[in-house]
């Protein structure tokens, strides 16, 4: 027997054509190449864009695969992480 969540509980459904449409601007902001494939970044992206506490967004951003390429090249990882927060929107409930 299946119940409905209430929808504060409910995870947010997610657009993935707007999150992709991000990934070129982050590319040139965060001076990306190719290394990062655009794949991981929608994975990261997506991932960041579920959560809906900035803490929670923080450490999405760190532990992707995009935070750990930004952060194995030197980056000054709060001014990225801090780029692709602001960038990627809150989720919907």
């Amino acid at each position: 027997m299946a119940h409905d969540l209430p929808r504060a509980f409910a995870p947010p459904t997610i657009e993935l054509a707007p999150l992709a449409a991000l990934i070129p601007e982050l590319r040139v902001r965060l001076r990306l190449a190719a290394d990062v494939t655009d794949d991981a970044m929608l994975r990261g992206l997506s991932e960041i864009a579920a959560l809906k506490t900035g803490a929670e967004r923080w450490r999405a951003a760190f532990n992707s695969e995009l935070g750990r390429r930004l952060a194995a090249r030197g980056t000054d990882l709060n001014t990225a992480l801090n780029i692709i927060l602001g960038i990627v929107p809150q989720p919907q409930r």
